[in-house]
Order: structure tokens, then C-alpha cells, then sequence
């Protein structure tokens, strides 16, 4: 109850002095009747801190399609309490994810020409130069790291361009009809109408993704963090020697390493959480040796290969071109899985904060 001067009890009084009396309400009697209410049980088991799966679940909301959503676009929220995925709501697409989404791109849009092109002009929508793609085919739909690029047929003056996509948290593609709109579609922050009559819409509630046009290969002036990649580990350029020498040379927690990109491009908080369960590394851990990081790398190249076989781990908001969900959430050994115990030992995972991520590590099994 809140308690407010000139509000309860009638009007305040003035002291001779211009001090404002305290009103009579504020008695022995009222002092005992809120230390009661605050001492009591109820009152006591509201104001402890929540845990993190209490958390979670006062965060939860519904997942229903948007009214006049089209079928094929369908919720992917994993049901609550049950299987694998229970222990997480949110997450952004990685590697796996983005691959998956490029396998379903790549047939639909090679070869097709855009005719026309809206997008949304939110002054926080990361869209840029889209009208550059009028008259330009799209020549394919490649990836590097989390990123889908498309090149762009030379123009009249030679100019070689790219389309640079980026799901962000929320961002998912859909074919339509070009004559029916964006379908009833809620959330459309670009519209692309193609040659064959169909319409390429972007999908992005809350607006993290992007979408640009950059001269080819040209990526420091708009996506800097494309232009400092590294290496793809799913390729020959991600050697073991090369990555045991950086983790080496650096003294920074070996998760904080793994997910600025620049050691291996593509792996977030759920391949390096898998990774290191799978290589028996602590999350924390600040010395990897020669050995351990050789085991990291054969780790992460397993994890993100099974991943892409079962077409990703599906979030709240990820899906595929098709509307369909990803099939690896079943299979997570460590990300989402706090309080469970590791399939390898039985010990309880445990959650943690590392590199401002939430962590979650199996304290017996991975060793700093």
C-alpha cells in the first residue's frame, strides 16, 4: 500500500517553524500493521528474487499467428516443459540456422531478376541503397558466418554489387503472390517482387536484421563485422594449429573468444556452449592448451555439421523459408539445460555468466 501526503488522513499540517507535520495516520499502530504485512510468508515468497526459470517462464507469451496470417507461416515456439528445448526462449540464428535458411533461398532466387522493391524507412529498420536492386538478377545466394550475401549481375557501367541479408533475432523469408500484397503478413520490413511473379518478403518484428546493397566485397563502411570475419569452420581455411595458437596467445575466457567471430565465424551462444560440453572445456576457462584446443576444433566442426543435417535449432522466431522448424533442439546437450543432468556424468548443468552470455556448463565434466 502506498502511503501519501494530503492523499490519506485530511490535510497536512503546517509547524510554526514551515516544517510539514507528519499526518496521524503514520501512528504505533500503522507502523505495526505494515511491518506484519511485511513479515508475512506470502508476502515475503513474492519479494525473494526469482530464478532464472521462474524468469522465463513470467516472460513467456503467447505465439499465435498474426490474424490473416497465411498457414504456411507457422509458430515454432518449442512447448513448454517438455523435450530438450524447454530450458530456452530466445535466441539468434548461427551458422546451421543461416545455412539452412540459404539451401531453401538458393533455387528460388538464383537467376531471378527484381522488378521492384519496397522496404521499411523506420530510421532504426539497418536497410540501405535496396533500390539499386531494381533491374538487377540475382546471380546466387551464398553465406559467410551468419550472413546470407547475394551478387548481383554486372549494371550498364560494369558495377559489380551485393546483396548483404542478416536474420537478426527475429528475421525469417517468405514467398507470396506479388498481386496479393505482403499476405496479410505482419511485420514486412522489405518487399522485393520478382520476375517470375512472386514476391520475396522480409519479415523482421524487431527489426535487428538487415538488408543492403554494397559494392562487392566492400564491407567496412556498412557491415563492418562482415569485413572481420574469420575463418568458416566448416572449411579447410579454419586450421587446428592456427586456432590453438590464438587461443594461445590470448588470455580472454574461451567462449568470449569463440563468439567475437574473429577465430571462427558463425558460432554463437548455442554452438559454443555445445562445443565446449562436447570438448570437455569450462566456458571460462582462460588457458587452453595445444591438446584441448585441437578437441575444441574437431568439437565445433561436429556440432555445427549435426546441426545442419536436422536444419537448425528452432527459437521463438526462427523458421525456415518454408515455414518449417529446425529439428536439432532435441539433441542439445548443454545450451538451454540448466538443472538437468549431463547425459555424460549425471551432475546437475549449471547456468553462469560468461562474456555477458548466458552460460550453461556441465561443473564436473568441463574442466578450466
Amino acid at each position: 500500500m502506498l502511503l501519501r501526503q494530503g492523499h490519506v488522513g485530511g490535510a497536512v499540517g503546517q509547524r510554526s517553524s514551515g516544517a510539514i507535520a507528519r499526518p496521524s495516520l503514520f501512528g504505533p499502530a500503522v507502523v505495526a500493521a505494515v511491518a506484519l504485512l511485511l513479515t508475512h510468508p506470502r508476502i515475503l515468497v513474492r519479494c525473494r528474487p526469482c530464478t532464472d526459470r521462474e524468469r522465463n517462464r513470467r516472460l513467456r507469451r503467447p505465439t499465435a499467428r498474426p490474424a490473416g496470417t497465411p498457414s504456411s507461416w507457422t509458430s515454432v515456439a518449442p512447448a513448454s516443459g517438455t523435450g530438450r528445448s524447454a530450458g530456452y526462449r530466445h535466441g539468434m540464428p548461427e551458422l546451421p540456422e543461416v545455412e539452412s535458411v540459404r539451401r531453401q533461398l538458393a533455387p528460388e532466387l538464383s537467376g531471378r531478376r527484381v522488378v521492384d522493391v519496397w522496404w521499411d524507412a523506420h530510421p532504426h529498420a539497418r536497410l540501405s541503397d535496396l533500390d539499386l536492386l531494381v533491374g538487377r538478377r540475382l546471380e546466387a545466394v551464398r553465406r559467410r558466418g551468419k550472413f546470407l550475401l547475394c551478387p548481383l549481375d554486372p549494371g550498364p557501367d560494369g558495377d559489380e554489387l551485393e546483396l548483404v541479408l542478416h536474420l537478426g533475432m527475429t528475421g525469417s523469408f517468405r514467398f507470396v503472390p506479388a498481386p496479393t500484397g505482403d499476405g496479410g503478413i505482419s511485420h514486412v520490413r522489405v518487399r522485393a517482387v520478382l520476375d517470375d511473379g512472386r514476391a520475396l518478403l522480409f519479415r523482421d518484428p524487431r527489426r535487428f536484421g538487415r538488408a543492403s546493397v554494397v559494392p562487392a566485397g566492400d564491407y567496412g563502411r556498412v557491415v563492418p563485422t562482415l569485413a572481420t570475419l574469420g575463418p568458416e569452420p566448416l572449411s579447410e581455411a579454419f586450421d587446428a594449429e592456427t586456432f590453438a595458437a590464438a587461443l594461445a596467445r590470448s588470455r580472454a575466457p574461451v567462449k568470449a573468444r569463440l563468439l567475437d567471430q574473429r577465430l571462427v565465424a558463425g558460432v554463437g551462444n548455442i554452438y559454443a556452449d555445445e562445443a565446449l560440453w562436447l570438448a570437455r572445456i569450462h566456458p571460462a576457462s582462460r588457458r587452453v592448451g595445444r591438446s584441448r584446443a585441437h578437441e575444441l576444433h574437431a568439437a565445433i566442426r561436429t556440432v555445427l555439421t549435426a546441426a545442419i543435417e536436422r536444419e537448425g535449432t528452432t527459437f521463438r522466431d526462427y523458421q525456415m523459408v518454408n515455414g518449417e522448424s529446425g529439428r536439432n533442439a532435441e539433441f542439445l546437450e548443454a545450451y538451454g539445460q540448466a538443472d538437468r543432468p549431463c547425459s555424460r556424468c549425471g551432475t546437475p548443468l549449471v547456468r553462469s555468466m560468461v562474456a555477458q552470455r548466458g552460460t550453461t556448463s556441465c561443473p564436473r565434466c568441463q574442466r578450466h
